[in-house]
Order: structure tokens, then C-alpha cells, then sequence
């Protein structure tokens, strides 16, 4: 049965259009294997038209008895919510601290330090190592501060993926360019437990920004849930 669906899937992945609605079945199914082909299909299909997945994912979501597949409708809704921006793949700090997060005094804060690289991330296969320093985005100058991560996460984001951008990175004495293509960026709750991984418990504290993408994202949630089980309470009493 695992090899059939596994073929079906496989047969089907590049047929998958804007206007279809995918196989959710198997989000169920009890094959790790077909539940992460169906993933990356049921994906495809929601970064071909964000807007009309929402709404199909909301609905199936709000629905779903099997907690496991609700855990996997909702990444698939979060990425239905967000708009698709580029994606790097490093846990960032400011220069002016240290790996212990002590100030560093007379330092000039220029660029922002790299604490963590994602594995299999566009930052990772350009060679990217912790400790390099980012000194420039394309002819944009990292110039520091308190909202350094948080600046250049918006520089990296701006560019839709696959789009080449330049790096000019420090490694200890060494300055040199780096040119990679980004991916796409991960929904907020995948990046939150990446960066938690990449900074190998530096610290458990989230860019102010992750945070707020988080946060509105649950917001909109509660509020869709609420307003579903008022529309359900009120078509029993018809």
C-alpha cells in the first residue's frame, strides 16, 4: 500500500495546480514516507495560491478529529498566511556583544555576527561558519545597533528566493564576497525551533520580530476559531 500511494504521489507532484486541492487523506497515513511526500505536495499547492489554501486548510483544520494531522494542517495554514519572502539560514547578534552576551565596550557594532548556520540553508552551502561577520548585503552597509538582527533580517527577507545576493563577510583578519541564492523562508514556528537548534542554547530568547510574527499568527487563529464555533452554535439553534 506505502509503495502505490508513494507512486501516485510521485506521479501526481508536478500536476499539482492553483486550482486543485491535493491529497490531505494521506496527512494521515501511517508511513513517515508518504506523510512527508504528501507535505511537500499539499505545499506546492499552497505556495502556487496562498489565498484560496487558507481558506480550504482554515476549514479542513477546524474540522479535523486526528490531533496529529491538525499539527500538520496547521504548518500548512501558517504557510498559507505568510507571504513568501527569501530566506538566508543564520542566528544572528549584534558585534557590540560577546558569544556570552557581554557588551563589548569601544567596539564600533559595524556588521552583525553569526552564531548559527541552519544545515542544508543557502548560508550553509556558501560556507558560511559561525563567528563570521556580516559587513555588507548586496550595497547595503551593516552599520549596527540595537536593531541590527532585526534590519538585517529585513534586507534578506526583501529578496523573493531563489534571488542571487552578495555578501561581504570578515573572518577574523580575511574579508571576502560571498554570492548565493536564497530559499524560501521557514513559517515563524519552524524558524523559532531552528534557531533554537542553531544557537545550540546561547539563548532561548526570540528576534523581537519572530516573536511578533508569531504572535499575530495566533491572534488571527484564535479569532478565526471563535468566530467558527459562534457560526456553529448559531446554525444549531435554526
Amino acid at each position: 500500500m506505502k509503495i502505490v500511494v508513494l507512486a501516485f504521489l510521485l506521479t501526481h507532484f508536478n500536476e499539482v495546480k492553483g486550482s486543485e486541492i491535493p491529497y490531505f487523506p494521506f496527512l494521515g497515513a501511517s508511513s513517515l514516507e508518504v506523510r512527508k511526500r504528501t507535505m511537500e505536495v499539499v505545499e506546492g499547492w499552497v505556495l502556487a495560491d496562498q489565498d484560496k489554501a487558507k481558506e480550504v486548510i482554515l476549514q479542513k483544520y477546524l474540522r479535523c478529529p486526528d490531533p496529529e494531522v491538525r499539527v500538520r494542517l496547521l504548518l500548512l495554514l501558517e504557510r498559507a498566511y505568510f507571504p513568501v519572502k527569501g530566506f538566508l539560514g543564520i542566528a544572528m547578534r549584534s558585534t557590540r556583544w560577546d558569544q556570552l552576551g557581554r557588551f563589548k565596550k569601544g567596539d564600533t557594532g559595524l556588521g552583525v555576527r553569526v552564531i548559527g548556520v541552519g544545515a542544508g540553508t543557502p548560508a550553509a552551502e556558501a560556507g558560511l561558519k559561525t563567528d563570521d561577520v556580516i559587513l555588507k548585503i548586496n550595497d547595503w552597509t551593516v552599520e549596527g545597533g540595537a536593531d541590527v538582527t532585526s534590519e538585517v533580517a529585513t534586507q534578506i527577507q526583501k529578496n523573493p528566493p531563489t534571488t542571487p545576493i552578495l555578501l561581504v563577510v570578515k573572518r577574523g583578519e580575511r574579508t571576502f564576497e560571498v554570492e548565493l541564492e536564497l530559499a524560501i523562508l521557514p513559517v515563524p514556528s519552524v524558524r523559532a525551533k531552528l534557531l533554537r537548534a542553531e544557537t545550540d542554547g546561547l539563548s532561548n530568547l526570540l528576534p523581537r520580530e519572530l516573536e511578533r510574527e508569531i504572535l499575530v499568527f495566533q491572534m488571527w487563529l484564535r479569532k478565526e476559531i471563535e468566530e467558527d464555533r459562534k457560526n456553529l452554535i448559531a446554525d444549531r439553534r435554526l
